[in-house]
């Protein structure tokens, strides 16, 4: 599974669609998940793995990176920036690339560089 992370508007999306493309299919062909991130807000701490489990299988997954910037005001937002952030984490174990993107450019962290 190709992981790719990053700030919004990052050029997340745009990186997907490209592998996808570059793999013989389009994002709605290949399994891939855009914005995975959210699984992750609502879910109880003891089901992150399970939810990464799933995702693992797929082609690609992009998240929105949360953990960076402004610290939330209530301790809800709180938690459920620090699940998504712990379900992110679980991905990257879980992947066999991981990207980040920054500006539209992707910087791979993990793995071999994709075509």
């Amino acid at each position: 599974m190709i992981l790719i992370v990053g700030g919004a508007h990052s050029g997340k999306t745009t990186l997907l669609d490209s592998l996808a493309q570059s793999h013989g299919g389009d994002a709605k062909g290949l399994s891939v998940v855009d914005d995975a991130e959210l699984l992750f807000a609502d879910a109880a701490e003891a089901e992150a793995p399970a939810i990464a489990d799933d995702l693992a299988c797929r082609f690609a997954v992009a998240c929105r990176l949360v953990g960076g910037g402004i610290v939330p005001c209530s301790p809800e937002k709180r938690r459920e920036r620090e699940r998504i952030e712990r379900g992110v984490a679980l991905l990257a174990a879980r992947a066999d690339t991981v990207i980040e993107t920054v500006c539209g450019i992707p910087v791979v962290l993990k793995g071999p560089p994709c075509a």
